[in-house]
């Protein structure tokens, strides 16, 4: 039986440490497959310093291997501790972030991101009608989800 991984020719990753720790435990970092971290794909913004992102120059020392080409700020800018991003927020971040998908030549893609953003991503972007993606995404959980972009 053929792993998820095996079949994937790009991993889009939150930069986010524990994202970055979830998908190097979850999937083999094979040479020919690119691993994209991106800023789109992470937690709920704002006020919780959990989802604050680390330093870039410190990311990309501790994770060399994936490519961190499109983020340019070396801090959080995104991060306030006075506005905690608005679902309709996270949902505009959504739409940006499949249309930068749909510009990707690659045909199966894997994203490690955060609960918060797959539930608004299915709720609110796609309008999603099947059960089982409206269910809170557990911790380290992994769906296998086809999309037609």
């Amino acid at each position: 039986m053929e792993a998820i991984q095996d079949s994937l020719d790009l991993v889009v990753v939150s930069p986010l440490r524990r994202t970055l720790m979830t998908a190097a435990l979850a999937f083999d970092q094979r040479e020919g497959t690119p691993w994209v971290a991106h800023e789109s794909v992470r937690e709920r913004i704002g006020k919780n310093t959990c989802d604050k992102r680390r330093v870039l120059t410190e990311i990309q020392q501790e994770y060399p291997t994936i490519d961190f080409g499109h983020m340019t700020d070396e801090d959080d800018v995104c991060w306030t501790p006075h506005h905690r991003e608005t679902p309709a927020e996270m949902a505009k971040r959504g739409l940006e972030f499949m249309e930068w998908l749909r510009g990707r030549p690659e045909e199966s893609i894997g994203v490690v991101t955060h609960s918060a953003f797959l539930s608004t991503l299915f709720s609110e972007v796609f309008d999603c009608h099947e059960p089982g993606m409206k269910r809170w995404f557990e911790n380290a959980e992994l769906r296998a989800v086809r999309l037609h972009l």
